[in-house]
């Protein structure tokens, strides 16, 4: 609102409406401002914490029951908080190991250096003596490292010709290539894709360390060596697949990667690599690139599948699962990361958050070496009253928080998906969270 200072009106009803509505502009950029100034606190305190401190989400349990007490003593009549267990934050302790470096592997090959003693050593300072015989000996080891090296193996296939009118010639077949008059042999194939996706070694530098071993080969070879293996083992992927598909429950998720533009030179762009875990009777993780994070690419995959998909709350996996498709499972420990990170602004509600569902992990605990029946009954006579009290607790505090604030944004999150929180308790062989796809895309995230 702009007023001219120098022509105010007279009318003094107008000067009052002129005075509300700047106190309600004021209020407002006031409120906004606060919130503004939150959420650079939290992402200040984010990046201090990626930075300086530990990746660890681990609170003080001692700090998690004064939250508790005070703040529902003295500003909300919500509903009493799940008892707290004893727990140790250290781990439990390991057996002993016992003293002195350990054994070297029996199935080492050993190479054995007899050491004699010197001639001067075989005279006795007692008699004089230099006949000695042998009484027993000492062994001692040392490991030692050969670097690996390349071998050429050549095929030799003698021409045989006809005795007799020397009109026939027979040699001997080849071996099955795996690359069809290429050089390389399976263990060298092998070795480059081991290095570049596991040990997570670029082809460039792959070239460098073979270039120090004399041998020049460069990177657009190996990297169409790459593509032909993965031509090569694209029908055991398929089978890798389709027996994760049949899971019962699967796990998804997806992480960010660089990939080289080939419409421009030298230039990147990001790409989005899929990652799929079944279940423990279809026991494989498949990765599917995609160069986008559209629907289309998990939508492919996951069409057909009827069971239970736990991931994030991203929007996609919702309407993959429609009605006649999967049931969608969401993933606690991302609610209660954004509780986590709401403490640097709102410590003591985040930390009652928390707690909530520290309690709902540690029923979890209990259940971890239960079978799937004894499992769901688990959740049901101690989960479902905890996440009744949080649902209602959270619907409490709701209206007392600024909506945009970390803590806000932290409940406005957890309420909305709600449904798909807590449908873990539906189905024994359902998680809480989504922590194995996570830990599957660990590698991932090392090599990028």
């Amino acid at each position: 609102m702009k007023i001219d200072l120098a022509n105010l009106p007279d009318d003094v009803n107008l000067l009052r409406q002129m005075f509300i509505d700047l106190l309600d502009t004021f209020r407002r950029r006031e409120r906004e401002s606060t919130q503004e100034i939150e959420k650079l606190k939290q992402q200040i305190a984010q990046l201090r914490r990626g930075l300086y401190g530990r990746s660890s989400e681990k609170l003080d349990a001692n700090q998690l029951r004064l939250a508790f007490e005070s703040v529902h003593q003295q500003m909300f009549q919500a509903p009493e908080p799940p008892p707290l267990k004893e727990r140790s934050n250290k781990e439990p302790k390991a057996p002993p190991k016992g003293h002195g470096r350990k054994k070297l592997p029996e199935d080492l090959p050993r190479e054995t250096t007899q050491i004699e003693p010197d001639e001067e050593q075989k005279t006795c300072p007692d008699c004089n003596g230099t006949s000695f015989e042998k009484v027993g000996e000492d062994v001692t080891e040392q490991l030692e490292y050969r670097p690996a090296s390349f071998v050429v193996k050549q095929f030799v296939r003698p021409k045989y010709a006809c005795s007799t009118c020397h009109g026939s010639i027979v040699v001997g077949d080849l071996p099955q290539a795996v690359i069809e008059k290429g050089i390389p042999g399976p263990g060298l194939l092998a070795h480059v894709i081991t290095s570049k996706y596991s040990d997570h070694l670029p082809l460039n530098r792959l070239e460098e360390i073979f270039a120090r071993h004399g041998v020049d080969i460069s990177r657009k070879t190996m990297c169409d060596w790459v593509a032909h293996v993965a031509d090569l083992l694209e029908p055991i992927y398929a089978t890798m697949v389709s027996e994760v598909m049949s899971s019962k429950v699967i796990h998804a998720d997806d992480s960010p990667v660089k990939v080289l533009d080939r419409t421009v030179k030298g230039k990147t762009r990001q790409g989005r690599l899929w990652v799929y875990v079944g279940d423990d009777d279809h026991a494989h993780t498949v990765y599917d690139y995609q160069t986008t994070r559209k629907r289309d690419g998990p939508n492919r995959l996951l069409k057909y599948f009827t069971g239970y998909l736990q991931g994030d709350c991203w929007k996609g996996f919702t309407q993959i699962c429609g009605p006649a498709g999967a049931k969608k499972a969401s993933c606690m420990a991302h609610a209660r990361r954004k509780f986590f990170d709401a403490q640097n602004t709102e410590m003591g509600l985040s930390l009652v958050a928390l707690q909530f569902i520290r309690a709902l992990y540690d029923v979890e605990d209990e259940a971890t070496s239960l079978s799937s029946q004894q499992r769901y009954e688990l959740r049901q006579q101690e989960s479902v009253p905890i996440l009744r009290q949080f649902e209602a607790w959270l619907r409490t505090i709701r209206t007392e928080v600024l909506p945009k604030s970390p803590l806000g944004q932290a409940i406005s999150y957890t309420l909305s998906n709600w449904c798909d929180l807590k449908r873990y308790v539906d189905d024994g062989d359902v998680n809480i969270d989504n922590n194995k796809a996570e830990r599957a895309l660990r590698p991932i995230a090392v090599g990028r």
